[in-house]
Formats: C-alpha cells, sequence, structure tokens
C-alpha cells in the first residue's frame, strides 16, 4: 500500500517508490522465504524513517512465492498414413 511509499523520515523525505523497488530487489536475492522478505521491507522502511519519523499510513504487503512446474509436453498420437 502507499504507506510504504509515503512513510517519511524526520526531515520530511518520504521513502518513496523508488527506495522499495530497490528493497524489494535486494530483499529477493538476499532472503529465503516470503516472511523474511516481508520482515527485511519493514526493517527497511523503519530505518529510513527512524523513530521519530513520520507514519500515518497503514503498511501492507502481500510477498508469496511461485513454483514454477515444468511445462508438459504435449502427448501426440501416431497417425497412419495411407
Amino acid at each position: 500500500t502507499d504507506g510504504f511509499t509515503d512513510a517519511a523520515n524526520p526531515n520530511g523525505q518520504r521513502f518513496e517508490e523508488e527506495n522499495l523497488i530497490k528493497a524489494f530487489y535486494d530483499a529477493c536475492h538476499r532472503c529465503k522465504t516470503p516472511q523474511e522478505i516481508l520482515d527485511y521491507l519493514f526493517a527497511q522502511v523503519q530505518s529510513f524513517i527512524g523513530r521519530q519519523g513520520i507514519q500515518n499510513d497503514d503498511m501492507t504487503l502481500i510477498v508469496f512465492r511461485i513454483k514454477h512446474k515444468p511445462p508438459e509436453l504435449p502427448s501426440f498420437t501416431a497417425a497412419k498414413v495411407v
């Protein structure tokens, strides 16, 4: 939600979308589970805003893992050529 990007540090600087994208990219390379990614992202925002930061909005994220299943090969039936 926009609670992440609207979070501001004591100087009024917002976390912004660029920082969220960078943090998400870093999390995907550092973390092994969706929960670790969530924890990392929340920690990055908290670190950015600090104790005196401004966070008046909810922060909601959903992270899930997609397991790739190899595509099934089509089955072919032999046709009799006459």
